[in-house]
């Protein structure tokens, strides 16, 4: 989640600026240059160990909220006592995990002979039992990115598919397994590891995928995450964003050197997105800042696709900007 990758990208930035700050210091200060390259060769290895130092200054544990203390949206209804359901049509089910802190959701998106899972939460809980009652259909794992709030059950799936897009940084190993790589997965902060899995087809940008009487086309989306992608269902006109929008909560507009997507990226991205969405599409995001609907509309877009064209570059340290009623944004 974006609260997360400003928290982690801060940090890098902070080590490396204190690094720096350090050896211009002890050079100032007429140290020779002995102690200065033991200096750098001690920054340089905190910085090449930073993934395995940061759970160390931060909480490990996910945060979840008592039942009894969660608020849901009134569109929605518990399946368990960690787990609810909200049916968007009768063949495209919201899996939400309110009492996860992030206030995860995930899609059931089912067609006559196939469904398509789009993310699968942290893996708190297995969320193959929800499924598995849902549909008696094969279930096909997709993610919207590999950030660990949202692949954390995805070493239960036998089918999983992967945009073009996130391969490209990971290593893929002996009969096509991926482990998501520390950069990619981010989960240090709560403890998380990664687990592996076998990726079993790779969708370029563009192309689409036959449920059986539901086509869903796969859209490369770098913004959030520079392996990010979105899914979008033409006939009902549906946009399943992931992390790409937040609604009523922090949006990052990635930065080179704080996140991983550049500026460039992001405009063309928004616009790509644009030129495949029809008028009036509904969004479905992955996570929500209310308990309100996690819906966002297509003017969304358009406020968004406005902004970003009024931005020439990034700010040195993010400030915020409301885009509209329902979306903010730090860039």
């Amino acid at each position: 989640m974006t609260k997360n990758n400003f928290k982690y990208k801060l940090f890098n930035l902070i080590m490396v600026l204190c690094i720096l700050f350090f050896i211009y210091t002890a050079y100032k200060n007429g140290l020779n240059y002995m102690h200065i390259c033991i200096l750098m060769i001690v920054g340089i290895f905190l910085y090449l160990k930073r993934y395995d130092i940061i759970p160390y200054l931060s909480l490990q544990q996910p945060k979840l909220i008592s039942k009894e203390n969660t608020k849901i949206p009134s569109d929605e209804k518990w399946y368990d006592d960690y787990y609810t359901i909200k049916y968007i049509d009768e063949r495209t089910i919201a899996i939400g995990e309110p009492r996860y802190w992030q206030r995860n959701y995930n899609y059931l998106i089912m067609g006559d002979e196939k469904a398509i899972l789009f993310d699968s939460g942290p893996g708190i809980r297995d969320i193959t039992k929800v499924v598995n009652k849902l549909t008696d259909l094969p279930v096909i794992n997709m993610i919207s990115h590999y950030h660990y709030d949202h692949v954390g059950n995805i070493d239960k799936f036998d089918e999983v598919y992967l945009g073009e897009n996130q391969i490209q940084k990971q290593i893929i190993g002996k009969n096509n397994m991926i482990i998501p790589n520390k950069k990619s997965f981010w989960g240090v902060f709560e403890g998380f590891k990664p687990k592996q899995f076998r990726v079993t087809k790779v969708i370029r940008h563009g192309e689409t995928i036959n449920l059986g009487n539901r086509i869903i086309k796969i859209i490369e989306a770098p913004g959030h995450d520079n392996e990010s992608i979105v899914l979008y269902d033409e006939k009902l006109n549906q946009l399943f964003a992931g992390d790409y929008l937040v609604k009523k909560g922090p949006n990052i507009m990635c930065n080179t050197y704080l996140l991983s997507t550049s500026l460039k990226d992001y405009k063309h991205s928004i616009k790509e997105i644009l030129n495949h969405v029809k008028t009036g599409v509904i969004i479905h995001v992955a996570h929500s800042g209310n308990t309100e609907s996690v819906n966002l509309k297509y003017k969304d877009l358009v406020d968004l696709d406005s902004f970003l064209d009024s931005v020439k570059k990034n700010n040195l340290i993010p400030k915020k900007k409301n885009i509209n009623k329902d979306l903010f944004i730090y860039y």
